[in-house]
């Protein structure tokens, strides 16, 4: 196959999200204005990072209806997985649309934020080798995360989102055959408790691994191609807040202007830093979403106009440490045409999160939302064991709420008649406590593990 690039992207958001300028109060010592971070997405226990790539993948899917058939790779990028075994791209396959999506390679890519982009490469290189299976046209890759951290200080760092990449030949974006990698073993963002999700971070050291894997790709980007700055109209980073993107650019400028000898003015400066600014677009209103964040970022780009032959620079990160710089051009012969979300016009009818809403930071599951329902958008629920989902399609105004897969084991049953008997009678701040104390299981792990009935009522509660 011959310009094997994204032929389509779609993000899902969840439709809630805290104002990041609410949060001061959690740490009165710390100016948030650094991260340059408007909303931060905020999850319900109704969302996982399973639910949020099925409604992404759904989504794409509906735009390109019939090509179900000419998938041949379905691979997901996390750091979120929801079983130690089990892949997120198992759970994607059980779409109905997806159930012609036979002769498909399924697998998980996990190395901390890098998973997406892993994921991302593995597609395009095999698309574009013999080993694609000519009678296969596309493949899909998902990056699903919830980044979450413990303790009020560092709420504001979190965030969530999917999005679901459609990848083919002769794409508007096409990927270019140059990407160079640097990578080592480091200490600075891990989550050794498989229980939570809460990772154990070291800021500093995580901050400086950062810039200097950006350094490295650089530099080997610049070695290996002979291409500078001066041949990227665009930059895109991966964003874990808007200040450490600024900071990889400036290094980026800073080994520019070493490299050419060319002096740099402050004038200059501008111009080339103006180049990555389109890319903070939608992550400052989603916040951190790990393997996601650098596809939001290009998105961003996408969306504020590229003109044809248009080179964007792409440089990718996962703690622990591994990076990656490759470039992608805007194809003359097939004009970009990514949509944003629906024109920001669902962005603008999210709800709020924060103060009365917002449950709390309940390990394992980090800061939860109390949960909205919103028509079309698919949810996933545990079962007590943890072992099965129920994959659950919200209602739209004229249909009810249905189930569309059911595959639930022991207990069920027996967990709703207790939780619905009590939860008439709760305020909403309640939930966590007494769902854990109705079957003597930890509030925590159960926080997840409700069913449509009860979500009726928990969330008709929670907006009254």
């Amino acid at each position: 196959m011959q310009n094997v690039g994204i032929v389509d992207m779609v993000l899902y958001a969840p439709p809630t999200y805290a104002l990041v300028s609410d949060m001061e109060p959690l740490n009165p010592a710390r100016s948030l204005e650094g991260l340059i971070i408007r909303e931060m997405a905020v999850c319900g226990p109704e969302n996982d990072s399973v639910s949020l790539g099925l409604s992404a993948t759904r989504k794409l899917l509906a735009k390109h209806p019939g090509i179900a058939p000419l998938i041949g790779f379905l691979h997901v990028g996390t750091e979120s997985s929801v079983d130690k075994s089990k892949s997120i791209s198992s759970f994607i396959r059980q779409l109905p649309e997806l159930a012609e999506a036979t002769n498909v390679g399924c697998c998980d890519h996990v190395h901390a934020c890098y998973g997406g982009t892993d994921a991302f490469l593995a597609c395009v290189k095999e698309m574009s080798s013999p080993f694609w299976d000519p009678a296969k046209r596309y493949g899909l890759v998902v990056a699903t995360d919830i980044a979450v951290y413990q303790g009020e200080k560092a709420i504001p760092s979190g965030g969530a989102g999917a999005v679901c990449v459609l990848i083919g030949p002769d794409a508007p974006l096409i990927a270019n055959p140059d990407p160079v990698y640097a990578g080592a073993h480091y200490w600075d963002f891990f989550k050794p408790h498989l229980g939570s999700e809460y990772p154990i971070v070291n800021g500093r050291e995580s901050i400086d691994a950062y810039m200097a894997n950006a350094a490295d790709c650089y530099t080997r980007w610049a070695d290996r191609t002979g291409l500078s700055l001066d041949d990227c109209a665009r930059v895109v980073t991966h964003v874990p807040f808007g200040r450490q993107a600024l900071k990889a650019m400036g290094k980026f400028i800073e080994l520019h202007c070493e490299r050419t000898g060319v002096e740099l003015t402050e004038a200059r400066a501008q111009e080339l830093q103006s180049r990555l600014l389109p890319a903070l677009r939608i992550p400052r209103r989603t916040g951190n979403s790990y393997t996601a964040s650098v596809f939001t970022a290009l998105m961003s780009t996408v969306l504020t106009g590229l003109r044809p032959g248009d080179r964007v620079l792409v440089y990718s990160y996962g703690s622990g440490h591994q990076g990656t710089m490759y470039t992608v051009t805007a194809n003359p012969a097939a004009p970009v045409d990514i949509e944003g979300p629906a024109g920001w016009a669902e962005w603008n009818r999210r709800e709020t999160a924060w103060e009365e809403k917002w449950i709390g930071n309940t390990a394992p599951s980090g800061p939860r939302f109390a949960g909205i329902m919103v028509p079309g958008v698919l949810d996933l629920l545990r079962d007590l064991d943890g072992r099965a989902k129920v994959q659950v399609a919200r209602p739209t105004d004229e249909e009810p709420l249905t189930i569309a897969h059911i595959d639930v084991l022991r207990r069920r049953e027996q967990f709703v008649s207790t939780l619905e008997a009590q939860v008439a009678a709760l305020e909403p701040t309640d939930l966590v406590t007494v769902a854990g104390g109705a079957m003597g299981l930890e509030s925590d792990f159960v926080l997840g593990f409700v069913t449509a009935g009860f979500r009726r009522i928990y969330s008709t509660r929670s907006r009254s």
